[in-house]
Parts: C-alpha cells; sequence; structure tokens
C-alpha cells in the first residue's frame, strides 16, 4: 500500500515535470536557467492576457465573495475630509495622504471579515495556480473546474501557509528589537547597536532561508496526490544552492507590485477621489492573479 501510494506520487511529479538536482553539476546548469525578475513578470503576464476571459471570471467571483463576506459593499473613509485637510499642501503629498487613506480604509474591519479574506485568497490562489497548471500544460480548463478540481490540494496548502506563518516569527522578534531599541528612547551607543543588529540580521536571514524553501513548496503542494512533506523534500531539492537568488526573484515582485499600484493610485485619489478606495479594490484583487501568475512561472523556471 505504502509503496503504491509512492509510485504515485513519484508518477505525478513526472507527469508534471519536477525534477530532481541528483549532483552539483545539474544544480549549476538549473541555476544559470532562472531568467530575471521582469522576463519572468513579462511571461506571467502574456499567461494571464492570452486567456484574460478565464482570469477575469475568477476576478469577479473574488469581487463578489469578497464584497459580501468582507467589506459588504461599502468601501473607503471619508476621502473627501482628507483631500480637504491637505488642501494647501502640494498634489503629491496631498495624493500620497489620500492613498495612504484609501489602503487603510480597505482593510477588513472585524477579525471575521479578516479571516474570511484569508480563506478567499487562499481558495482563489488554489483556482488560479490549477489554471496555470493546465494551461501551461496544453490542456482545456474551466472556471468550474478550477473551483472543484483545484481545490482538492487545500489541505496540504494550507498547512504550508501555517508553516511560513510560523517562519516569519523570527523576523517579528527582529522587528521588535529593533523597534525597540532604535526607535524609542533608550540611549546607546555605537557598539551596543552592533551587538543589537547582529542577532536581528541573523534572524532575517533564518525567516529569508526557512521561507524561500516553504514558499517554492506550496506551489508544488498544489499537485494532485502530493503530501506537505513530500512537497517540503521537493522544493529543498529545488532550491538547494541558490536560495539568495529565488528569494531575491521573490521579494522583488511584490515590491514592485505595491510601488506600482501606489503611483498609479495618486492621480485616481486625487481627481477620482470617489472611486478611489474601489479601483484600489479591484486593483488589490487583479494583484493576487497577477502574483500567482508570476510566482507559478518562477517555479517553472526551477524545475
Amino acid at each position: 500500500m505504502a509503496n503504491s501510494k509512492k509510485k504515485a506520487i513519484n508518477k505525478t511529479l513526472t507527469r508534471n515535470k519536477v525534477k530532481k538536482p541528483s549532483d552539483k553539476k545539474e544544480v549549476q546548469e538549473n541555476l544559470k536557467k532562472i531568467d530575471n525578475p521582469f522576463k519572468i513578470t513579462k511571461n506571467s503576464f502574456m499567461v494571464l492576457r492570452n486567456n484574460w476571459t478565464l482570469f477575469a471570471l475568477i476576478m469577479v467571483l473574488y469581487f463578489f465573495l469578497s464584497m459580501f463576506f468582507v467589506h459588504g459593499f461599502s468601501l473607503g473613509g471619508d476621502l473627501q475630509t482628507v483631500n480637504s485637510k491637505y488642501a494647501h499642501s502640494d498634489a503629491f503629498t496631498r495624493g500620497i495622504n489620500l492613498v495612504g487613506s484609501v489602503i487603510s480604509s480597505s482593510q477588513g474591519t472585524t477579525s471575521s471579515a479578516s479571516v474570511y479574506q484569508t480563506f478567499f485568497g487562499v481558495v482563489v490562489s488554489l483556482a488560479v495556480i490549477y489554471c496555470l497548471r493546465e494551461i501551461y500544460a496544453n490542456r482545456k480548463v474551466t472556471v468550474r473546474n478550477a473551483f472543484y478540481r483545484g481545490m482538492g490540494s487545500i489541505i496540504p496548502s494550507i498547512l504550508i501557509l501555517s508553516l511560513i506563518a510560523i517562519e516569519l516569527i523570527p523576523f517579528l522578534i527582529s522587528a521588535v528589537l529593533y523597534a525597540y531599541f532604535f526607535g524609542s528612547q533608550i540611549n546607546i551607543n555605537l557598539f551596543e547597536k552592533i551587538i543589537v543588529l547582529i542577532p536581528c540580521t541573523l534572524l532575517i536571514w533564518l525567516t529569508c532561508y526557512w521561507v524561500t524553501n516553504s514558499i517554492i513548496a506550496f506551489y508544488i503542494s498544489t499537485l494532485p496526490e502530493m503530501e506537505p512533506l513530500m512537497a517540503l523534500r521537493e522544493a529543498k531539492k529545488i532550491v538547494k544552492k541558490r536560495r539568495l537568488k529565488i528569494f531575491a526573484r521573490i521579494i522583488i515582485f511584490p515590491i514592485i507590485l505595491f510601488l506600482t499600484i501606489f503611483i498609479i493610485m495618486i492621480p485616481i485619489s486625487l481627481y477620482l477621489t470617489a472611486i478611489a478606495a474601489w479601483i484600489y479594490f479591484i486593483l488589490g484583487l487583479a494583484s493576487l492573479i497577477f502574483f500567482n501568475s508570476y510566482m507559478y512561472s518562477l517555479y517553472r523556471e526551477l524545475i
């Protein structure tokens, strides 16, 4: 029974082209194949554009789920008041404050709303990943199949995401230490600052080391018949000898995506204040789909 299950998982890995680096030479060859973030972004955008109807339908479903269970069709604070408050400031400063108000008002207002938001984010991510896997395999896919068949890996995926949350603890500890010693009124000399920075840096590095493996494991865990521990083992082999490059490609995209949305929202908040919160909300939904498309494209580069 155990042998047959192991064979089934190996068959799944083979069918989905998850290669196993067997020696140092193969790892070095794989390292050269990783595209730069801009090319990966372009490839992921092309996939979304060529299948825009499919992903647009998924985003529409995501929109209504978020409206009903998270926001309740009420978005945005009193932006007109914020606009009036900074009326005498320059346009750029006023725009930044308006965007900040839009972002803060677009979050879920209750703990239950945050739970719904997280759950729907996971569900939509799994549906998008299923669509991407079928598209790259040149198989026909529908929205119904994406939500029915794509949810088969929801338990392994949630377990991997829970592990990622735990792996962020060293980073949070580092942030608390930094805020306490550098953001408070405590007076410390240069030597003491260095002493504090060393453990902070090590804690951040530890989180980066762990998270790089687990994020790739999340996308592996969406494969049929894949178990969390198997996904983590396969991810460890894939990221071997190239964690830093992979992490750089993982972290740079959300930063660029956030900055792009922020810049887009400045003129919208200034001149379309009444609907700025709605536009930001829609861009936020689209960014989740775009992020998964980028990450899946990166994942395929690695295998």
